[in-house]
């Protein structure tokens, strides 16, 4: 079974349409390969592995794991120079302005 990480920022910035069950845009790794992918994909909580889901590791900006029980579902690989991927900073958001 292929394993993927993803920065936690990601997941944190794209968590309603995660809870809903829609598919989402994010950057992952390959933990195989060490590629990084532009994919649209079903994020997991866990709990909610599906068939055909992979393992996926949610990593902080330290990369420690934050978290290695999530599944993903890839849906569709993008080409990474037509999207624009930006999470969101947890740790700017709780920092206020300035």
């Amino acid at each position: 079974m292929p394993e993927y990480e993803v920065l936690e920022e990601y997941v944190h910035a794209v968590r309603s349409d995660i809870d809903q069950g829609n598919p989402v845009v994010v950057e992952v790794r390959d933990n195989d390969t060490f590629e990084r992918l532009v994919v649209r994909a079903l994020i997991l909580p866990p709990g909610k592995e599906t068939a055909g889901s992979d393992r996926l590791l949610l990593r902080n900006l330290a990369e420690n794991v934050a978290a290695d029980n999530w599944a993903i579902k890839i849906v569709e690989k993008l080409d990474p120079e037509s999207v624009e991927i930006r999470p969101q900073s947890d740790y700017r958001k709780q920092g206020g302005e300035g």
